[in-house]
């Protein structure tokens, strides 16, 4: 049995092919799909408004192209981009700002703290390589 795989780098559609060395079998053709990773909106994320003052804790969730939750085979490091009036914290007792959180091998999700510290409208962002950025608006209010 052969099988022939050209793997792509980048978003787009692999061609694999399976053979046996004798004209008695016919050759399987199949099609993979490959695409960017997703984070969609994370669970806890703010819907629309937050208070000065206020914390949301916040699972970023790594998702298929398909939106289907999956665990990430390597570890995967994210970057966090929070904005003038929010930050991003590592939480518990000595929570710390933080702009880069990591989804650890065999897992699908870390959880992080979205706090806001001045009103005003912001829209954080979360992204990693092979990942659509995830960004949403958010409105600090005293």
């Amino acid at each position: 049995l052969e099988m022939v795989f050209q793997p792509l780098n980048e978003p787009g559609t692999d061609t694999l092919v399976a053979s046996v060395s004798s004209p008695m079998y016919n050759p399987a053709t199949a099609f993979l799909t490959i695409g960017n990773g997703r984070f969609d909106t994370p669970a806890g994320w703010p819907s629309s408004s937050m208070h000065v003052g206020d914390s949301a804790q916040v699972t970023i969730y790594a998702r298929d192209p398909n939106q289907g939750i999956r665990n990430v085979a390597a570890a995967t490091d994210l970057t966090l981009t929070a904005g003038p009036n929010v930050s991003f914290l590592s939480g518990g007792a000595n929570s710390q700002i933080i702009t880069t959180a990591t989804i650890p091998a065999d897992a699908q999700s870390v959880t992080v703290y979205l706090k806001a510290y001045a009103a005003g409208t912001v829209s954080p962002s979360i992204s990693a390589t092979n990942y659509t950025t995830y960004t949403s608006s958010v409105t600090v209010i005293p």
